[in-house]
């Protein structure tokens, strides 16, 4: 398990880590990223997921959710 969780780390900073999976799909075009943010006092779990038109990748949608995990002060800028 610990070798597992290693090979998902997407971010280290010295107060958090972001561990994450990227995902796509080509017909109908989707991308998803899930995960999971440790800090030194809590785990925050995540799921984001687009679906749409035209091309969906894996940064995409791993941007997004970082984006929305910077808004809400679970990882920094």
């Amino acid at each position: 398990m610990k070798t597992v969780k290693r090979m998902l780390i997407q971010e280290e900073r010295g107060n958090y880590t972001l561990y994450g999976k990227t995902g796509t799909r080509n017909n109908p075009p989707a991308g998803w990223f899930v995960g999971f943010v440790e800090n030194i006092s809590q785990t925050y779990v995540f799921a984001a997921n687009i679906d749409g038109q035209g091309t969906v990748t894996p940064q995409k949608v791993k941007d997004l959710a970082t984006d929305i995990l910077k808004e809400y002060s679970i990882i920094e800028p």
